[in-house]
C-alpha cells in the first residue's frame, strides 16, 4: 500500500495492521513506518486538524509499541553505555570520519538568531552553559541524512545515530558544558510555513520546550510529546535490513 494520498480509510487500515498483535512483528514494523509517513502527510496537508486527538493518539500508540515490536522481531536498539570497548572505538572513528563532517551545530544568542528548522528532519535541542561564567546557550543540531539512522553494532543490535551524536556533543561545542539535550522534529504545511506540529521527547525540560515554542512560533496545542523514537518512518531501514 502506498501512502502518497492520505485518506481516512487508508490511515485506518495502516493503523489496524500496525497494532495487530497477531501479525508477524516485521510486518507490523513495516506498517508502523508507513502509518507514520501517512500521519506526516496528514499534518502537512492540514487535514490533521479535523481529527487532531485521533492523529496524536495513534502516533503515541505507535511510538510506545515500536521498540517492543522490534524486540519481538529479534531487533534490539541499544544505548551507547551498552557498547563494548571495541565497538565504541569503531563508532568513534565512524563519527569523526562520516558524521562530524556533515553536522552543522547552530548556537543561538543575541547575535545569532534561531536557524531555520527543516520540516520532518530530526534535530537535537541542546542547552549549554559556560563554565567560565559566560551566558548560557541554546543550540540546534540537525541529524545527518547521509548516514543510516540506525547503526549496526552486532547481530540484530543497532544504535540510533542520535545517540552517537549525543555522545560526541562536547566535541561540537568546545569550552561549553552540556546541561541537557532533547530530540525534536517539526512538520510544516510548506517549506517556509510555520510548523503545524512539534514532536518532542516526553521528558523535555520546560526551559527547552518554552524556547522551541517561542523561536519556532508553535502553539502549545500543536506540541506532541512522545515516549520513544521520533520519526518512525525510519524504521524502514530495519525492516529492509
Amino acid at each position: 500500500m502506498t501512502v502518497d494520498v492520505v485518506t481516512p480509510a487508508a490511515l485506518d487500515t495502516l493503523f489496524a495492521h500496525a497494532v495487530d498483535a497477531a501479525a508477524p512483528p516485521l510486518e507490523r514494523i513495516r506498517f508502523m513506518a508507513n502509518c507514520a509517513s501517512a500521519l506526516d502527510e496528514l499534518y502537512m496537508s492540514g487535514d490533521a486538524g479535523r481529527r487532531p486527538e485521533l492523529a496524536a493518539r495513534w502516533l503515541r500508540a505507535l511510538t510506545a509499541d515500536a521498540v517492543p515490536t522490534l524486540a519481538a522481531a529479534g531487533v534490539r536498539l541499544v544505548r551507547w553505555s551498552e557498547l563494548g570497548t571495541s565497538t565504541a572505538g569503531r563508532l568513534r572513528r565512524y563519527f569523526t570520519e562520516s558524521v562530524l563532517p556533515v553536522l552543522t551545530p547552530m548556537a543561538v544568542d543575541r547575535a545569532r538568531p534561531f536557524p531555520h528548522v527543516r520540516g520532518l528532519a530530526l534535530h537535537l535541542a541542546v542547552l549549554l552553559t559556560d563554565p567560565a561564567g559566560g551566558p548560557d546557550l541554546f543550540a540546534s543540531v540537525r541529524m545527518p541524512t547521509t548516514t543510516p539512522r540506525f547503526l549496526a553494532v552486532g547481530r540484530g543490535r543497532y544504535l540510533p545515530v542520535e545517540d552517537l551524536v549525543v555522545r560526541h556533543l562536547p566535541a561540537l561545542f568546545p569550552g561549553m558544558a552540556l546541561v541537557d539535550r532533547h530530540a525534536f522534529r517539526v512538520t510544516r504545511s510548506a517549506p517556509g510555513a510555520p510548523p503545524v506540529r512539534l514532536e518532542v521527547d516526553a521528558d523535555v525540560c520546560e526551559r527547552a520546550l518554552e524556547f522551541l515554542l517561542r523561536e519556532l512560533d508553535v502553539r502549545p496545542e500543536d506540541v506532541l510529546r512522545l515516549s520513544g523514537l521520533l520519526d518512525l518512518s525510519a524504521l524502514r531501514e530495519l525492516y529492509a535490513g
